[in-house]
Parts: structure tokens; C-alpha cells; sequence
């Protein structure tokens, strides 16, 4: 349920805005944060604005864009330590809303991460493959073969990436 009341005090709309860019856990683009807050809590949009500039003017976030040239932001480390003192002058309400709708998104990137399988040259010629499974960050699993030739490495990571639940029971 989303708050309604207006917001209008500046520095918790900065903090609205830090919180969001950190609960992503990664840079997030300009429509998907709007968006997000603005499905969170009553801010006005201008006002929204005005805080995003203010955070990147004050080095708290950067804005690049990405290579499909998508609009981004990203936390910067002053960011970071500002949202750690001012996280509790986030309301709970905002906060579990804001959370609510980054969990499915959450979710599908944390199981679409947690299967990696990568092709690794070996030397001249020869190639390995690298396969491991993860549990957010900690990894359960980490293999490497040695196979000699692309074709087998290929082979092995198609084979791994299709059936990595099959493979991890057997070992």
C-alpha cells in the first residue's frame, strides 16, 4: 500500500532515493528508480528531480549511461555512508514498499547469477571450463576442467548451464 501523504522535506527525500539505489544492489536506471519511488510513496516528481541532481552534484551518486544507452545511477561510496547513519530516518512503511517490488526482481537476477559457466583459454589451442553455482554470493560449488579442445569446453558449459540442479546432486 502505497504512503500518500506528500513528502515534501528535502533531505528524506534524498534518503528515500539512496535507500532505493542500495536495496537494487546495483546501478539502476533513471525510469526504473522514478518509477519505484514514485509507486512507493507521494513525492512530486520535480521535487524527486531536484534530490536526484542534489546527490549527484554532492558525489553521493553518479549518473552514466549504459552501453545500450539506457540513462543509469550508481551509489558512490559517500552514498553509501551517508544512507548507513540516515537508513532509520527512512519510514518502515516507505522502506517495505520499496522492498515489496524490488523482491521479484531480486529473485530472477539472484537465479539467473547463481549458475556461471565460463570458457577459459588454457594455453595454445587448449581451453578449460569453469562452472560454479551460487547462493547470492557465497559460492556452494566451483569446478574446472581441463578439456583440450573449444569444442569439448563448449559442450561441457551448454551441458552444465542446461541441467546445473541435475549436476550438483551428483556430486
Amino acid at each position: 500500500m502505497r504512503y500518500n501523504k506528500e513528502i515534501k522535506d528535502p533531505a528524506l527525500i534524498q534518503y528515500i532515493i539512496l535507500f532505493a539505489a542500495s536495496e537494487f544492489d546495483k546501478p539502476i536506471s533513471s525510469s526504473f528508480l522514478t518509477k519505484l519511488i514514485l509507486k512507493s510513496c507521494n513525492i512530486n516528481y520535480m521535487d524527486l528531480q531536484i534530490a536526484i541532481a542534489n546527490l549527484i552534484d554532492t558525489d553521493h551518486m553518479r549518473q552514466f549511461y549504459s552501453p545500450n544507452n539506457t540513462h543509469m545511477y550508481e551509489l558512490l561510496p559517500m552514498g553509501i555512508t551517508a544512507l548507513e547513519y540516515a537508513r532509520r530516518e527512512v519510514p518502515v512503511y516507505i522502506r517495505e514498499q520499496i522492498s515489496e517490488q524490488l523482491e521479484p526482481l531480486y529473485n530472477d537476477t539472484v537465479m539467473q547469477n547463481s549458475v556461471r559457466a565460463k570458457l577459459v583459454p588454457a594455453g595454445r589451442g587448449e581451453f578449460s571450463a569453469e562452472l560454479s553455482i551460487y547462493d547470492r554470493k557465497t559460492p556452494l560449488m566451483q569446478l574446472s576442467f581441463y578439456t583440450g579442445s573449444k569444442d569439448q569446453a563448449n559442450s561441457i558449459l551448454k551441458n552444465f548451464s542446461e541441467h546445473p540442479d541435475e549436476i550438483y546432486q551428483k556430486i
